[in-house]
């Protein structure tokens, strides 16, 4: 780790942490979704000050593509709201807004064409800023492995 101060920032009841073989995911309360289905992430957990460990279950892409952009998307998008309203005490009502999103694609990256890919996720939350009591400003960086 950095040496770097994480401040007092009080903790939200957790989404249930499921295991590798429970395949339910994370509650789509936590990514604000209004369907179960379109919800990728399987499970999270918090690793230290700062740093998560996330699983998602990705669908075949479709078209030859290698991956399917929206759903890696989606995905970096769910754990920042995972992340933000479990670990960061932000409240499930509160509106979110992404002021900067920038993502890069290793080559030669790919899922599995024939069907569901389990994959691995690295977070590092960065810059939490308070306004008041509660966490008002996050950064995140994410490896989708």
């Amino acid at each position: 780790m950095s040496g770097r101060t994480v401040p007092d920032i009080p903790v939200a009841p957790h989404p249930p942490h499921h295991s590798a073989e429970d395949r339910s995911g994370v509650p789509k309360e936590y990514v604000h979704l209004g369907r179960a289905d379109m919800v990728f992430l399987t499970a999270w957990q918090q690793l230290e000050d700062g740093e998560f460990s996330l699983s998602a279950r990705w669908p075949a892409p479709g078209g030859g593509l290698p991956y399917d952009p929206g759903v890696l998307t989606q995905t970096i998008r769910q754990s920042g709201l995972v992340i933000a309203q479990a670990a960061y005490g932000i409240p499930l009502s509160d509106q979110t807004l992404l002021h900067y999103f920038d993502f890069t694609v290793a080559p030669g990256f790919r899922v599995d064409p024939e069907g569901p890919c389990d994959l691995a996720l690295e977070v590092t939350a960065t810059d939490p800023k308070k306004r008041g009591r509660a966490v008002s400003s996050l950064g995140m960086d994410v490896r989708v492995l």
